[in-house]
């Protein structure tokens, strides 16, 4: 089932880039602009920013209002400072499954 998501600032997500990691890595959404970018924390691994660079894809995964949702995307741009950013292309569809059947 395809929804529209909120990407509510703060909310905790999985990151997972397939192509080039086995790991799984905690983030969190810091804002978006409709139909053009995400923007997430970089994720962390051992308190060091994960090695990434533009044109990578990922796989975003959440939970919000009782549905486990997910996304694919590709990192559009970086930023180190003042805080490491990722900055994602805006999903074209989000997949979503209720957690409980009532």
């Amino acid at each position: 089932m395809e929804v529209k998501p909120s990407f509510t600032p703060g909310l905790k997500l999985i990151i997972e880039f397939p192509s080039i990691f086995n790991n799984k890595f905690n983030s969190y959404f810091r804002g978006y602009k409709q139909n053009q970018y995400v923007i997430l924390d970089h994720p962390m691994h051992n308190n060091l920013r994960v090695q990434l660079n533009e044109g990578i894809v990922c796989m975003i995964r959440f939970i919000e209002t009782g549905k486990a949702c997910g996304f694919m995307s590709e990192i559009i741009g970086l930023v180190t400072r003042p805080y490491p950013l990722l900055f994602l292309k805006y999903p074209a569809t989000i997949e979503s499954s209720n957690l409980r059947s009532e």
